[in-house]
């Protein structure tokens, strides 16, 4: 997770750190997931653009046929920055098929057919 930059100096800065970081958004889904369960569970990231460069390497076959390789190493590290962000809910998520094993659904995601709506 990278810092956000900021069009102007604020405070004697130009860039802000993101608002939860890897151990905040950890928290937040391991919370959601308490909560709700994993089968329930569906949620949106907002991850801003740094536009920061990543040199391309070993993606640079990728990229061949970009002729501003400028932009090129902005998008690696776009989708570099949305891999990582990608790995950090997998990590966090990981537990939940050993939760379901353990307990099932949640209540919350659980049916009660015992009485089935009436027609």
């Amino acid at each position: 997770m990278s810092e956000i930059p900021l069009p102007r100096e604020v405070e004697a800065r130009r860039s802000v750190p993101p608002m939860f970081g890897p151990a905040g958004l950890k928290s937040i889904l391991e919370r959601a997931l308490e909560c709700v369960g994993p089968t329930q569970l569906s949620l949106t990231l907002e991850i801003h653009p740094t536009f920061q460069r990543k040199p391309l390497g070993e993606a640079a076959s990728l990229f061949a046929h970009w002729t501003d390789k400028t932009n090129a190493e902005k998008m690696n590290h776009w989708v570099e920055t949305l891999t990582q962000n990608a790995r950090l809910v997998a990590e966090a998520c990981a537990p939940a098929p050993a939760f379901l094993s353990r307990n099932g659904p949640p209540a919350s995601a659980r049916r009660d057919d015992s009485n089935p709506p009436s027609n």
